[in-house]
This record gives structure tokens, C-alpha cells and sequence, in this order.
């Protein structure tokens, strides 16, 4: 989502808060660069009291969705290419037609690197898991401080 639509909206949130324009300025320029939505970042910029949203803070939200961000776009492609691999591996595994002993020894490592697909695949999904109840965690904290 860009953020030039909302722009009026974003300033006046920040105001609301009593943040100064030039904090406001140089937030509104780096979500901006980052591509990371105004909304959301008001989102978690309206979790904290205003007293608590210094410059340091500010930026320190934005640099947290950046993050989350990355994370979450390159766990989505490593997801990919490994999910492509593996059907390719699969649909030759079932070409091969294991009639001489070479074959048959091709289609036992290509079932080892499946079976290894499959445990990567558990890995990743637990890491997955693992981060989105970390950051669940840490947002319910810093809504029971509030």
C-alpha cells in the first residue's frame, strides 16, 4: 500500500500524538523508502502512550515492520524454490524406471533427499511458528504495559 494516499491521515495521527513535524517527516520518509504500509505502522505506533513515542521509538517501530517484513517475504521464497525442487525430484523419481541396479541406486538417494525436503520442510514450518508466537508474545506485552 502506498502511502502518498494517506499521508493527511498519517501527519495527523503523529500530531494527535504530539509528535513534532520534523520527527513526522523523517518517519513519513522512511516508511516511505521501506515500503512499509502507513496503516500498519500507525497500528503499532497507537500501542504505546504518547510519552513513551520518542524519535528513538518511532523508529525503532518502523524498524521492526521492516523486519517482519523481510523475514516473512524471504521465508515465503525459500518456501517456494524448495517446494519447486522437490516436485521436480518427485515426477523424475517416478520416470525412472528401476529395472538395473544404477537405477535403482538413483531412485534410493533421490528418496534420501526427499525424506530430507520433508524434514527441512517441518523445520522451516516450526521456525514459522515459532517467530509468529514470539511476536504475538511480545505485542500482548506491550498491551498489558499500557
Amino acid at each position: 500500500m502506498k502511502i502518498n494516499n494517506n499521508r493527511k491521515t498519517f501527519e495527523e495521527e503523529l500530531r494527535e500524538l504530539n509528535i513534532n513535524r520534523k520527527t513526522i517527516a523523517k518517519m513519513f520518509v522512511y516508511i516511505k523508502n521501506h515500503r512499509i504500509s502507513s496503516k500498519e505502522y500507525l497500528k503499532e505506533v497507537r500501542k504505546y502512550k504518547p510519552q513513551e513515542l520518542t524519535d528513538g521509538k518511532l523508529l525503532d517501530i518502523a524498524i521492526s515492520i521492516y523486519e517482519g517484513n523481510l523475514f516473512e517475504s524471504e521465508s515465503k521464497r525459500l518456501s517456494a524454490l524448495m517446494y519447486e525442487q522437490e516436485l521436480k525430484i518427485r515426477e523424475k523419481y517416478h520416470d525412472i524406471d528401476s529395472k538395473d541396479e544404477e537405477m535403482e541406486e538413483l531412485k534410493e538417494k533421490m528418496r534420501l533427499i526427499l525424506s530430507s525436503l520433508d524434514a527441512a520442510y517441518e523445520d522451516q514450518f516450526e521456525h514459522v511458528l515459532n517467530e509468529q508466537i514470539i511476536s504475538a508474545d511480545a505485542e500482548l506485552k506491550v498491551m498489558e504495559q499500557q
